[in-house]
């Protein structure tokens, strides 16, 4: 039974789904995915009480079983979607910027890195699912299907609340979002200029991935190489870093067991943190 009551913790529940959505897709395990978003669609509606998650994930389904060939229940869902099709107008608008203003720092203290230090992660605080969230998923959706229109304006909505709320991942996640409808309407520059944006506002390293991938392509697609170079050059730094660091781990790892098998005493653990970026790369480099 699902209800708005069920769950304990609904919006916990809501991200490991969204994450086994992610990775199923990113698997291409299409028909694994449709039923894990008819439960994100069921549970953004009656759960969540989300219309516009709910929407989103409505039409990702729709969009897999197109894919997967079955058009006509695909065509029969976006018939739904449209007759409730979410619009942001503009008072609805004004009454969440109105919102947001009161919740809002007027420190303006962010910090700008490009990349990623490992000391620099923090842990993830699950919150209830904002508007401006539920936004930028909308917009990401809308961009796969086309409506560039729709997901232009939901996604400068959503950019502006991320921004005032200093929520820097979703705030690079509208600038990709941004960036990609500023490609397909023909501004080259300000696509490009956008999507180094990003780079400065993302926290999560998957997304920091997608970034990079994204930057490539369009610094591939002007045949800038030298400036391809300049964007792969501090992430192989950062790379040969990171290995150095784990041979010192392993290292002191050896030495330490060596330690315990002479004295039998109890050596100290040493601990290293695995961060996926030699796939970032290979993402970058077979594009």
């Amino acid at each position: 039974m699902i209800g708005k009551w069920t769950y304990a913790k609904p919006e916990l529940t809501y991200l490991h789904l969204k994450k086994l959505a992610d990775i199923l897709e990113n698997q291409l395990f299409s028909l694994q995915l449709v039923p894990i978003l008819m439960m994100l669609e069921l549970f953004a509606g009656q759960v969540l009480q989300n219309p516009i998650l709910e929407q989103a994930h409505c039409l990702h389904r729709s969009r897999v079983l197109m894919n997967l060939g079955l058009k006509q229940r695909g065509l029969d869902l976006q018939d739904k979607i449209e007759a409730k099709r979410y619009t942001l107008n503009e008072e609805e608008r004004k009454v969440q910027y109105e919102k947001i203003k009161a919740l809002s720092d007027q420190s303006h203290n962010e910090e700008k890195t490009h990349f990623l230090r490992e000391d620099s992660m923090e842990p993830l605080v699950v919150e209830s699912v904002r508007i401006h969230e539920a936004w930028c998923v909308l917009a990401e959706e809308l961009i796969k299907w086309g409506d560039f229109s729709r997901a232009k304006d939901l996604a400068t909505e959503a950019s502006l609340h991320a921004r005032i709320l200093k929520d820097a991942d979703c705030y690079a996640k509208t600038l990709l979002s941004l960036s990609n409808i500023a490609f397909v309407e023909g501004s080259s520059a300000q696509a490009l200029k956008i999507a180094m944006m990003s780079h400065a506002a993302v926290r999560d390293m998957q997304l920091l991935e997608k970034c990079i991938v994204h930057t490539f392509k369009l610094l591939a697609s002007f045949q800038k190489w030298e400036d391809v170079q300049n964007l792969l050059n501090p992430l192989t730094e950062m790379l040969q870093g990171f290995r150095r660091s784990n041979n010192d781990n392993k290292t002191n790892a050896h030495i330490d067991t060596s330690a315990k098998k002479k004295t039998g005493g109890q050596g100290s653990g040493v601990k290293s943190a695995n961060i996926p970026l030699e796939y970032t790369i290979a993402s970058v480099m077979i594009c």
